[in-house]
């Protein structure tokens, strides 16, 4: 069985650039390589760049995450968000 993200591609001051859906199997759901790699799959730009991915959690908080760990605490449903992340200087 199948669920589907919907994920957004977040902009200058969060603002949704680019919004897709995309299905997932349930049994990987919570492999945060593979979110890794189907998030790239349909934002080619992100392929080349640094990001970070959040979810928006019950209160409307933008959590970070990046590991299985953290992934399986999402919980169904949740929606994705990806933001590039330019390079920060050392003194940011």
């Amino acid at each position: 069985m199948s669920m589907t993200v919907k994920a957004y591609l977040l902009g200058k001051e969060h603002m949704p650039k680019e919004i897709r859906r995309f299905a997932v199997d349930q049994d990987v759901s919570t492999s945060f390589e593979y979110l890794n790699r189907k998030v790239v799959d349909v934002f080619s730009t992100l392929r080349n760049v640094p990001y970070q991915m959040f979810y928006k959690d019950e209160d409307g908080d933008m959590i970070a995450f990046s590991t299985d760990d953290e992934t399986v605490t999402l919980g169904p449903p949740w929606t994705p968000s990806t933001t590039p992340n330019p390079p920060r200087s050392k003194g940011a």
